[in-house]
């Protein structure tokens, strides 16, 4: 009992010098608090890239000087994910295959060397550099092969065993097989942005790149596979309904051509003011809600006009990095939607492979997180609550009160918690 004691006079001759701070819980009090960030995913890249001897030995990347090096664009892609997540979607490149032939379809089918080098110069040839209209090319079937590579390199065991969570898949244009921009495989898989491929492992998400385009195509495959996930958990958007119907996901993608004056973000395709597909570059002004969506979910702000000038006047790639930046991304569970604050979760399939601890299993006073409620809590939450303290804190489970602060009472709580413990 004596260190109680001595404990609690520590803490009267404190009080007055104790300012309370706001706790950081499940409601629509978490404006700006963000999720814990700095998860990483392994990713496997296989990267069709073989070598032409009738061409100086050149890559294929390299055979036309506007195609892009495919370990450059995994690096801008990577670095661009990671800020446009405020660090939630960390990518670790954890094995690099370089594959020495052209891709298969799923008839088994696949150009030579020779034969593609033949056909693709001819056709820039012929074409004025528009190869991709040119009649010669041959049609070997419509889908890339991912059960042959997924199984030969040992993707599906990998992923099983938490080794690999992704799998990029780099070509060139015009192979004979078209790969998905997304395909999501696994188990209990589902659409997004093309069809499921079901397998007996975790579910994971297949980027199907060309190095002929460029990083703000890349983010628009992971635009897609948003729209698809998020279109699966909250509903595909309905704008037709009436604007205090819509879900959080609708609010957030309405654009002002469906709902005059009630703009959220827009969706990957259409901006605020967008009156087409990809019109990321309109200069029209637009009362909409999207600079907003930073503080979800604590959205208070009256709308604003806006026009393309805010993401970047057409840029595919400053368009897509902005639309991804205002993705909800604070932590615990909306209490009025009963979704998680964090849509990042939703995008990496964490709510499936990692789902976040429910709250039922939170131990409360449990502040160090160290799975036990004892006296080194109380001793790391004094500190905090003095400002000498180092450690961080789980914030719910230091608020025994449930009034959505962090202060001397909390403490005190705990204390006589600790004693008819």
């Amino acid at each position: 009992m004596r260190v109680f004691k001595k404990l609690s006079s520590f803490i009267l001759a404190a009080v007055i010098s104790v300012i309370t701070i706001p706790a950081a819980t499940s409601s629509s009090a978490q404006a700006g608090i963000e999720a814990e960030s700095g998860k990483t995913y392994n990713v496997i890249v296989l990267n069709f890239d073989p070598v032409f001897s009738m061409d100086e030995n050149k890559k294929q990347h390299e055979l036309m000087p506007w195609w892009n090096d495919p370990h450059w664009l995994a690096d801008e892609f990577r670095s661009d994910m990671s800020d446009i997540s405020y660090g939630y979607a960390n990518y670790n490149i954890s094995d690099w295959i370089d594959i020495e032939e052209l891709p298969r379809s799923t008839d088994g089918k696949s150009y030579t060397l020779k034969n593609y080098y033949d056909t693709l110069m001819t056709a820039n040839e012929e074409t004025g550099g528009a190869y991709w209209s040119y009649s010669g090319w041959d049609k070997y079937g419509y889908t890339f092969d991912y059960t042959y590579y997924l199984d030969k390199y040992n993707v599906f065991d990998q992923v099983n065993s938490g080794e690999v969570d992704e799998v990029w898949i780099f070509t060139g244009p015009m192979v004979g097989v078209t790969l998905y921009e997304t395909r999501m495989v696994g188990k209990d898989t589902y659409w997004c942005n093309s069809p499921e491929l079901e397998y007996d492992c975790k579910p994971f998400v297949v980027y199907g790149f060309n190095y002929e385009r460029g990083v703000g195509e890349m983010l628009e495959d992971a635009g897609h596979r948003t729209e698809s996930i998020m279109n699966r958990i909250m509903g595909k958007p309905d704008y037709k309904k009436d604007y205090s119907d819509y879900t959080d996901w609708e609010k957030f993608t309405a654009y002002d051509l469906v709902a005059p004056g009630k703009s959220g973000v827009g969706n990957v395709h259409y901006a605020p003011n967008s009156d087409t597909d990809y019109d990321w570059g309109n200069t029209k002004d637009v009362y909409s809600n999207c600079e907003d969506w930073l503080n979800y979910p604590d959205m208070t702000a009256d709308p604003e006009k806006v026009n393309c000038k805010t993401w970047g006047n057409g840029d595919i790639r400053e368009h897509h990095r902005w639309w991804f930046k205002r993705l909800p991304h604070a932590a615990g569970v909306n209490s009025e939607t009963g979704f998680l604050n964090n849509w990042w979760t939703y995008f990496t399939l964490d709510y499936i492979n990692d789902p976040p601890v429910p709250p039922a299993e939170m131990i409360q006073g449990d502040v160090n997180d160290d799975g036990d409620f004892n006296i080194k809590d109380i001793v790391v939450l004094t500190g905090w609550i003095l400002g000498y303290g180092t450690d961080s804190i789980n914030m719910k489970a230091a608020d025994l009160n449930n009034d959505d602060k962090i202060n001397i009472l909390d403490l005190c709580l705990m204390k006589q918690k600790l004693l008819y413990k």
